[in-house]
Order: C-alpha cells, then structure tokens, then sequence
C-alpha cells in the first residue's frame, strides 16, 4: 500500500488546531446508539458476516458474497438504524477494496472504496468510530489515486483520524489506525516515528466500551500483525516473535498472522 501520508509532527499540529474550533458536537458514540435499537437480524453480529463473506470471495476469486452482504445492509430502513448500515456498508467496501486490490482490478477496488468514503462523508458530526473507518478507507484509497490526487486525500485522513484522537483517544480503531497510517507512511515522508506506540496501544485496548454484537471489534489482530512486521524490519526479532506468540494467543485463526508464522519458518 502506498499511503503517503504528512509528518507525525503536521498530525500534531491538527490535532492542536482543531482545538479552537466550534464546529457542532458530535453524535453519540456507537455504543449508546446500540444501547436503543430494536433487535435487527441483518446487523446482528455483522462483522463476523463481513468476515466470512470475504473468505468466501476469496476463495470463489468473485466479490459477489461481498457485493450481495452489502446489498443486505443497505435494504435495513429505518432512522434507527442508518448510522449502522453506513458504517458497516462503508465497512464491506473497505472489504471489497481490498479483494480488488488483491486481483489487479484497481478499477473495482478504486470504485468500492470510493464509494465507501463517500457514504462515511455524508454522516454529520461523526464520533470516533466513523472518523476512524473513514481516515482508514482514506488511506487505503490513496494506493489508487494519481500523485495530484495524493496530498489532498493525506490532508483529509489526517484532519479525520485527529478529530477522532481528539473525541475519543481510547477508542482502539483509533488508535489502530493512526498507526497503521503512520507505519505506511515513507520515512522520507516522516513517517515510522509513531507506529509503534499506536499499534501498541491498540493491542492493550478493549474492543468496546460494552458488549454488542452490533459494534465493531476489528483492529487488534491488525495491530499485532503491523507490530510484528514493525519489529522485524527493526532486527528486534525477540521482541517479534514474543508479539506474534501473543497475537496468536489472541487470535489462534487469524489468517495475516499465520502468514507471518510461515514466513518465519521459509
């Protein structure tokens, strides 16, 4: 992934700038908002639908179980539940992206992510939760966009992935992809500098503030894999391989650690 992004020290200052602003508080964090909904038998335990629907993908070489679960969200009507279905619609792009990124069609992986971007956009004052996802399919789409096109969708994900540090610093997304987003970013570019101290503090985050099958957990097997790679590019191959022995504690079927254990065995 290209994701080119500005200094840790540019990140500093917008989180710093953002402070004297006055713009609208934000809408409730997810959590409350699941605390309220009527029973939805589609958004219930969505995330490990998502899941499966993309290892279905993969191994049919078709994104269509991804396509038709999102097809399924956005058919969930109601007030209750729109917040939700963006989210988790912007969610399954972010999936699809990442299957057409994975089979040379950039087109597709490009139109997806958009597409999510574009949905997460059109929420007014969001949390924490929805900043996160939004920086994150930000920075992914970066990987599709021309050199012009680069600094402005950086701009945008970092004022994005700041205001959510500024709402809501413990949130694990947030702080899973803030470093995720500073450990793609080229040295050259400042980059590497922070990586580390986010990816670890996901890993020692809860997942939520309360127990939901409606709010996302994703981020902390993602944290741990980043923080393995990081640790091995820094020759500190102890402190790797104790991070992926805990990882896998975590997460025994966890596809991107695994591989990590078969490139230490080749």
């Amino acid at each position: 992934m290209r994701f080119l992004y500005l200094s840790a020290f540019l990140l500093l200052g917008a989180l710093f700038n953002s402070c004297g602003d006055d713009t609208p508080p934000p809408r409730r964090p997810l959590a409350e908002v699941v605390r309220q909904i009527q029973p939805n038998a589609t958004l219930e335990g969505i995330e490990p639908r998502i899941t499966a629907a993309t290892n279905r993908a993969f191994m049919r070489k078709s994104a269509s179980p991804l396509t038709d679960l999102r097809d399924e969200i956005t058919s969930v009507k109601g007030a209750e539940y729109e917040r939700l279905v963006s989210y988790w619609a912007a969610f399954t792009d972010f999936q699809i992206g990442v299957f057409g990124n994975s089979h040379n069609d950039d087109a597709g992986a490009k139109a997806a992510l958009d597409r999510g971007i574009a949905l997460l956009e059109s929420v007014e004052r969001k949390n924490a939760e929805e900043l996160s996802l939004l920086a994150f399919l930000q920075g992914f789409s970066t990987e599709f966009a021309s050199d012009t096109e680069v600094i402005g969708i950086s701009d945008k994900a970092q004022a994005n992935i700041a205001a959510a540090m500024k709402l809501n610093p413990d949130n694990l997304r947030t702080q899973y992809v803030l470093g995720c987003l500073d450990y793609y970013t080229p040295k050259e570019f400042g980059g590497g500098k922070v990586a580390k101290i986010h990816l670890s503090r996901a890993t020692n985050l809860p997942a939520n503030s309360i127990d939901s099958p409606y709010l996302p957990s994703w981020g902390k097997a993602e944290a741990y894999e980043l923080l393995v790679r990081h640790y091995t590019a820094e020759g500190q191959l102890d402190v790797a391989e104790a991070t992926l022995e805990e990882g896998l504690a975590l997460y025994p079927d966890d596809h991107q650690l695994s591989l990590l254990v078969s490139a230490d065995t080749e």
